[in-house]
């Protein structure tokens, strides 16, 4: 069962005791959106509530998200999880990095150091994911969304929109602002 659910099923319980989400605003930037919390919770998730996750099914809305959702459902029989996007992001990279090491003559690693962007599902318009030289980690745009009712991918019935979109300059400065408020909290 994913972390995700779990979580989510604890909420839930104190939604159901306390009212939780009738007290506070929730927020989970990392997977809480993720397609199989929403799919295994269905209407269980409070509408409303900011979440995120690594990929979305229902966002970008690009031909190109749209294709990789139905092709990865035609050939799985199920929609995709960020997991899926992740590796398919993965083998992308991999495929890209051994093509270029046979046209260029260059070893695959030397190929792979050299793999600057790469256009993924996820990419909403006018954004390529890049590869992090410090890191090797893809950098993509990242967006926050609130549950909304959604029967497009069932058993799901909610997912995320009202999106917000933040670019890795955007996110960076985030970054640099929790890290900064960090130090001045341990040097107190």
């Amino acid at each position: 069962m994913p972390t995700g659910v779990v979580i989510w099923w604890h909420l839930s319980d104190r939604q159901k005791t306390f009212g939780l989400f009738d007290k506070m605003m929730f927020s989970n930037f990392d997977t809480g959106g993720n397609y199989e919390v929403m799919a295994a919770l269905k209407d269980e998730i409070p509408l409303g509530i900011i979440l995120s996750a690594r990929h979305h099914n229902n966002w970008p809305e690009t031909r190109t998200n749209s294709e990789f959702v139905a092709s990865f459902k035609r050939m799985a029989n199920r929609f995709p999880s960020y997991s899926a996007h992740g590796a398919y992001a993965g083998i992308k990279a991999i495929v890209t990095a051994h093509i270029s090491s046979r046209q260029n003559s260059s070893s695959f690693i030397d190929s792979m150091e050299k793999l600057k962007k790469i256009k993924l599902p996820k990419d909403p318009v006018g954004f390529i994911s890049e590869m992090d030289p410090v890191s090797h980690q893809i950098v993509q745009a990242h967006s926050i969304g609130q549950v909304v009712l959604n029967n497009s991918f069932i058993p799901a019935t909610r997912m995320l929109g009202m999106w917000e979109t933040y670019t890795k300059e955007e996110l960076n400065s985030v970054i640099e602002a929790v890290r900064k408020t960090r130090s001045i909290a341990r040097n107190k």
